[in-house]
């Protein structure tokens, strides 16, 4: 329970937001708690008062109130239902939302420790199943626990020896019970690093399947996703089957106390002790008395197997391997001086330093060209400016302040980034082009698509054409224009491009490069290429084979 307290606190769910609907929500829960209670017990009404004693009227009487009783408990488990349905679905709404930000927070250190699997598993499964516990499972054990005492209460009141006798017998099922969630909590544990582990595999393969088939290990892959999911089904079936004995035990407690009712009782009758309604209504109540211990017990064993889901989360939201962002925020756009000075770095402790000591000095309206073999740190540029990482010792500057001071929001609209394989949106092409760019700028929008030379009429269904996810449905000269138009649809202070025309032919490469030299006229631009079209239009060069 303290791993819940404590996800409560982090996930800002303010009591006094939800306690009104909690309030709403418990009292219908109460009103079906109560009516559930009476509602067995009128049975010994009708048959000692009604039949027993052969007087219609009471019988019908006692009929009348039996209906309405079943139709109000009905009718409030039916409501209590919705009400937390509702509640429910605003809170699952609220951790997702809280979550998928800190993700997408997090930075290159965070993504060495985590796989991609266990995170999805933490949206898409964890999430819901910690809302559940959060509502309708612990709202459920309230209900059952005032179920169980009423009953208990009222199985005593019937008849001590029958009723202290079940109460003991549930006592003891709970305990065997309590043993068997301490089970289920370690095999979760086990099956999830599983599941994660598969669905790694799985994300991996598809994101690369055409590289797969085309250099021909699709049987490989095959034999290792068999290999991954038969581990997870021997780890379901372990799983299932301690919660089959889990339930096989809720089940026995049924025979044991429908013993102990009809022996007890049996007895009790021919020694004139007992009305024939009174143990009819014990056998009622105790067969009721099940179905509330039983959900305690499993509400106890949900708990057991939502804390790995708990820690999960917890453990995303309370990492602080993040993006840190600074608080300083101009009213005006940055001049675009960039220093790299004695900036030192590598991506672990006990590798080979990606740059040591290194120094660059770019100025403001400056086009420079990068140059270098795989390795040298063409693309850490990239991750050191945007701070996915962050340099082990020296410090990057912009316009002489150190870049870790600004905000983060204010750094992303002051510098753009276009990526060798650049990522868009799946959705119609109309769609991804204004993708994140501000109505404001659609004039501006329309003037690069005829600069660059995105021929509209070439897509399927023009404008509505469906861009597949991975943009696999356009050649990557496509994709690299697209994401052109879109990068120099919204002004922006700085320019950083790796290998923008990579992907084009040699005449759309010039148009592209004529369009980008106008473009980038005055602006601080950054181009990692080793295309000589484009390096045309930088105005110096560096090799960063020769400066480390």
């Amino acid at each position: 329970m303290k791993e819940l307290i404590r996800l409560k606190y982090k996930l800002n769910l303010s009591l006094k937001k939800y306690s009104l609907r909690y309030l709403e929500c418990f009292i219908f829960m109460m009103g079906y708690t109560i009516t559930s209670v009476i509602f067995p017990g009128l049975i010994s009404l009708i048959m000692d008062r009604g039949i027993m004693a052969n007087d219609y009227y009471s019988t019908l009487k006692y009929v009348v109130i039996f209906l309405s009783v079943g139709i109000m408990m009905t009718c409030f488990q039916h409501i209590e239902r919705m009400s937390f349905l509702k509640l429910s679905q605003d809170i699952l709404f609220h951790m997702k939302v809280v979550v998928f930000r800190k993700i997408m927070e997090t930075n290159l250190l965070f993504w060495s420790n985590h796989k991609i699997g266990d995170v999805m598993t933490v949206i898409e499964s964890d999430i819901s199943k910690v809302e559940a516990l959060l509502t309708t499972e612990l709202c459920d054990a309230i209900v059952n626990i005032c179920v169980i005492l009423g009953m208990s209460s009222f199985l005593v009141f019937l008849n001590y020896k029958i009723g202290t006798l079940l109460i003991i017998i549930a006592i003891f099922f709970v305990g065997v019970q309590r043993k068997i969630g301490n089970k289920l909590k370690i095999n979760m544990v086990i099956l999830r690093a599983a599941l994660g582990s598969t669905t790694t595999l799985i994300n991996e393969i598809l994101n690369n399947l055409q590289n797969i088939q085309i250099i021909g290990l699709v049987i490989p892959f095959i034999k290792k996703y068999k290999e991954s999911n038969e581990n997870v089904k021997c780890r379901y079936i372990n799983q299932m089957n301690i919660a089959s004995i889990s339930m096989c035990i809720s089940n026995l407690y049924v025979v044991f106390s429908m013993l102990v009712v009809l022996s007890i009782g049996s007895i009790d009758f021919f020694r004139g002790s007992l009305t024939i309604g009174t143990l009819l209504t014990l056998i009622l109540y105790a067969q009721r008395l099940y179905a509330p211990i039983n959900g305690l017990c499993n509400t106890y064993t949900t708990i057991k197997n939502v804390t790995p889901s708990i820690l999960k989360i917890l453990d995303i939201i309370e990492n602080e391997n993040i993006i840190q962002s600074g608080k300083l925020y101009l009213t005006k756009n940055i001049e675009g001086e960039l220093e790299f000075r004695n900036v030192s770095f590598r991506y672990a402790t006990n590798s080979k330093y990606v740059f040591k000591n290194y120094s660059l000095h770019i100025k403001s309206g400056e086009v420079l060209g990068v140059i270098g073999k795989n390795g040298s740190g063409k693309s850490t540029i990239i991750k050191l400016l945007t701070r996915l990482c962050v340099p082990e010792s020296g410090n990057i500057f912009l316009d002489g302040e150190a870049l870790e001071n600004y905000d983060l929001d204010f750094l992303r609209s002051q510098i753009g980034y276009v990526l060798q394989r650049d990522y868009l949106v799946s959705g119609k092409l109309s769609d991804i082009l204004k993708f994140g760019v501000e109505d404001v700028y659609i004039d501006k929008r329309n003037e690069l698509i005829r600069a660059i030379g995105l021929d509209i009429n070439k897509f399927n269904n023009g404008w509505d054409t469906y861009i597949d996810e991975n943009s696999n449905n356009i050649s990557g000269g496509e994709m690299q224009k697209i994401s052109l138009i879109r990068l120099f649809s919204s002004p922006k202070s700085i320019y950083v491009m790796d290998e923008p025309t990579s992907f084009m032919d040699i005449e759309s490469e010039l148009r592209v490069c004529n369009t980008l030299r106008n473009l980038l006229h005055n602006k601080t631009s950054i181009i990692i290429t080793h295309r000589p079209q484009i390096l045309q239009i930088c105005d110096r060069i560096i090799d960063l084979d020769n400066l480390n």
